[in-house]
């Protein structure tokens, strides 16, 4: 089948598509300068079932340090769990570089 034919709880007012079934990423910080990320997981599709997807592993789809930044990631869980872009981006900024080249280095 397609996308279009996945189905949430067989309600095919809720059918999972393309269009509207996706990861999410935020990251925000306070008024203290805190810094807090967090990330969702589209779960649904090309899932094994019992798998702990890559949203719950801290640095695979998100990462936050308040004294260097955060960063969120979406793609492959199952590449991303193995790798933790998000920390690794956080951490090539912590050693100096800028936002885009610390992603670039997270993701060679």
């Amino acid at each position: 089948g397609t996308h279009d034919d996945l189905l949430l709880g067989g309600d095919e007012d809720q059918a999972i598509s393309y269009l509207n079934h996706d990861t999410i990423g935020a990251m925000a910080m306070d008024a203290y300068g805190s810094i807090a990320a967090g990330t969702s997981s589209n779960g649904a599709n090309h899932k094994v079932p019992g798998r702990v997807g890559d949203a719950a592993i801290v640095g695979a789809g998100a990462y936050a340090d308040s004294a260097v930044g955060a960063a969120v990631a979406t793609g492959d869980g199952d590449i991303m769990m193995r790798f933790l872009p998000a920390f690794a981006a956080v951490n090539f900024m912590a050693q100096g570089l800028r936002p885009k080249e610390a992603c670039d280095g997270a993701l060679a």
